[in-house]
Order: C-alpha cells, then structure tokens, then sequence
C-alpha cells in the first residue's frame, strides 16, 4: 500500500455533502500507520455525525461518519481491538472477489475512542490514549439489505440481490478458503449500478452464472469474526461445514425476522435445503448450488393494503 501523507483539514462548503446543516471537514489523506515520528495535526478529521452512538464496555469499535478529500463521504471505523487489524486484513485479501466491500486504508495512532462524548465535541489521534486502530472505507447511503425499504421495488430486484450476496459469499469460500462468519443481511451494502448483470465463477464446482442486477450490486462488510477454512482431518472438514453453512443459513433466517414484507413459507424451503446439506455433512456441489439460486426465485412479497409496490 502506498504511503501518504496527513495534512491539515480544512472545512468544506456546504454543498459538498448531502448534510449542509453540519460542519463537515475533509481528511486530506491517510496512511498506513501514523507514529510519533509522522504525528498528525491535532484534529485532522472531524465527523459529520455517529452511525452508531452508543458504547457499551462489550463494544469492540465506534462507526462514524466522515469526509475524505478527493474521494467524498466516507465511515470510518474505529477501536482498539485487534479485530480491527483482522477485519482490514481480510478485506485486502478480498478484493478481487466480486461483491466485498473495497477498504480505502487502515492506519494506528494514540486516541481512545471511549472518551468521544459527542459527534462535535472531539477530535481523532491527539497523540494521547492507547494506540487506536482505524479503517476507511466507501459510504453506502442506501444501507443494507436489511433496512433498505423493499416495499416500492420489484422482487426479481430482491431475489437478484440475494443472489449476488450468495455468490460472492460462496466464492470467497471456494477461492480463498475465507468464511464470513458473521454472514447477514445487515451486513450485505446496496449500491446502484450501470452494469446489467454480473458473472460469477466457481472453478471448483464447475459453476459459471450470469446474473442479472435490475440496477443494484451487493457488497459485503465486516470481517471481525472471518475464519478460514480446514479440512485437514474429518474432524476439521465438520467443523469447517458446520461454519459454512451456518452463515448461509443466518443470512436466509434473518430476511424472514427483519424485511415484514416477506412471505415466511417461501423462505423455510431454504433453509430446510442448507440444512439438510449440513445435515449430511455434504459439501455444496454445482447442482445444490443451482438449486438454491433456483429457490430463492421463489421467495415471494406478502399481499399489503397498499399495492403500489412492483410485483
């Protein structure tokens, strides 16, 4: 990774971001790692406001939002866990899987994110505190599959968007041996597209699809909990399957507690599907993969009193 250098913020004029009502800064740029010998200026970013306010002592990082020069809106991610480190090392060894999350750097300095009272009362790596680890990564303002609002889109688009997350999810497994470990639809970012459809390739299970994108592309976050792969020993390979499948199964089982619009029944034979492979300790093949892609065209919208939404 290249090094930079951090310079001094300067504010930005209102119409830079989508929040005028806020005083914004820009983050000229970052580095790697930033010590004693390359401080930074005291308060070299300011965010726009916390993605996620409160910290309990079980909190392992702090999500806020923030302004990167020459790139625009941006989170960032903050701890002092070595979970951080993991979760920013993954990523890199992701970035060539279609569908994660592409990290814009990681980088240390002294801080203690604990003490941050308020989005406008505190700066980030005063060169005081314990060493505090940090990731940029890109803005995703239409959130995840879980809180996006379905309910005015069609439901190819939905069926579309969980296939994508499932291949991507799949191939980093067979590709690089990485299981998510924390696979949900919270944690799988929408962001529109110009591309018409998206091919995905599995060497190991002869499996090549293109699929469709109605106008959204799908990129998974949060590495914390990531693990790889063993099947070394038939003990290994079990406990490797049961990771696995139980992330693919998390990820269908939350649609049905966190999107009301879903008919429930259309989602069981899924589940029912990823189970049963578990089950029988059989490792995914091309022909349970389509299967499931196939099954996920199934799952329906439940009827609403307002039917403006797309069938």
């Amino acid at each position: 990774m290249s090094f930079f250098t951090v310079k001094h913020l300067d504010k930005t004029e209102p119409s830079i971001t989508r929040h005028p009502d806020i005083h914004k800064f820009y983050l000229s740029s970052c580095q790697t790692k930033i010590t004693n010998r390359t401080p930074t200026t005291e308060g070299w970013l300011n965010v726009l406001k916390l993605i996620k306010l409160d910290i309990s002592d079980y909190d392992k990082s702090r999500i806020l939002l923030g302004v990167l020069r020459n790139y625009g809106e941006i989170v960032v991610k903050i701890g002092d866990s070595d979970d951080i480190q993991k979760e920013y090392d993954i990523g890199r060894r992701l970035q060539h899987i279609k569908g994660y999350i592409k990290y814009i750097c990681f980088f240390q300095c002294n801080d203690n994110f604990r003490n941050f009272p308020s989005p406008n009362s505190f700066t980030l790596c005063k060169g005081e505190g314990q060493q505090m680890k940090v990731i940029l990564m890109p803005y995703f303002p239409l959130g995840s599959i879980a809180g996006f609002s379905w309910l005015n889109y069609s439901i190819q688009l939905f069926h579309s968007c969980l296939k994508h997350a499932t291949l991507s999810m799949i191939t980093a497994f067979f590709t690089l041996g990485i299981i998510h470990g924390d696979f949900h639809i919270g944690n799988v970012l929408l962001k529109k597209t110009n591309l018409k459809s998206i091919s995905y390739h599995i060497s190991a299970l002869n499996f090549t699809s293109n699929i469709d994108t109605h106008g959204f592309r799908t990129w998974i976050m949060d590495f914390e909990n990531s693990t790889m792969a063993n099947l070394s020993s038939p003990y290994d390979t079990m406990i490797t399957l049961n990771r696995f499948y139980s992330d693919l199964s998390r990820f269908f089982g939350f649609i049905q507690y966190k999107i009301q619009i879903i008919n429930p029944r259309t989602i069981a034979p899924i589940t029912r599907h990823i189970d049963l492979l578990l089950m029988n300790g059989t490792m995914i093949n091309h022909n349970s993969l389509q299967y499931l892609l196939t099954l996920i065209d199934g799952i329906q919208f439940l009827p609403t009193p307002d039917s403006s939404y797309i069938h």
